[in-house]
């Protein structure tokens, strides 16, 4: 199902992203604030990500899943292949993901892959396809009820046009596509105090 050159590049692929998230997930960094304020910024997993691609090789899924997993979620994934979709599975398994963090679903028709995009239970969408397909994606994906999710393309470093300006895969900016940002900002001011000894010297 991969090449020796695509197996290569996977693992280039999956080596950024466990760099980049001990650099940076679960650190909570400070930010710039005004005195007697401060602000802290922190990356948290969206929750569940549907994992998709169009292609009828493996190497578009396995990075995603791997950022994806990276990245603390769990996923569900779409192959076309069923065989391809098996492969997937085990070779995470046997790479030791846990089980429960990685299913891979029925390869069918796209009428019921939409359907499994519309569920607002997945956090995000992340897809590797042609524009014409991500843009079926898309459509669904607005029309359907609950938050607003991103669809995430596929877009690897190569890639001669990227029109829309989507990071791609191995981007430090990928990784970010696959968290939340959480700003929490805290008053450190004495309750009650007299504001104005802030602005002494």
């Amino acid at each position: 199902f991969l090449t020796e050159r695509q197996a290569n590049s996977a693992s280039d692929y999956l080596n950024v992203f466990a760099a980049q998230c001990e650099a940076e997930l679960g650190e909570v960094s400070c930010l710039p604030g005004p005195t007697g304020e401060r602000n802290e910024l922190s990356l948290h997993p969206r929750g569940v990500v549907l994992c998709i691609t169009q292609d009828s090789t493996a190497f578009d899924l396995i990075v995603q899943i791997g950022v994806a997993l990276a990245a603390g979620n769990s996923v569900l994934f779409w192959h076309p292949v069923e065989r391809v979709g098996a492969y997937l599975e085990s070779l995470f398994v046997t790479a030791g993901v846990p089980v429960a963090a990685l299913i891979g679903l029925p390869a069918s028709g796209d009428a019921e892959l939409l359907d499994v995009v519309a569920d607002s239970r997945f956090g995000a969408i992340s897809c590797a396809g042609q524009l014409s397909e991500r843009r079926q994606i898309a459509v669904r994906l607005a029309a359907s009820d609950g938050a607003i999710r991103p669809l995430i393309p596929f877009v690897q470093l190569d890639a001669a046009h990227n029109l829309r300006g989507d990071p791609p895969a191995g981007s430090p900016r990928y990784l970010h596509r696959f968290v939340l940002e959480r700003v929490l900002s805290i008053d450190t001011t004495a309750s009650g105090g007299n504001a104005g000894l802030f602005s002494l010297d």
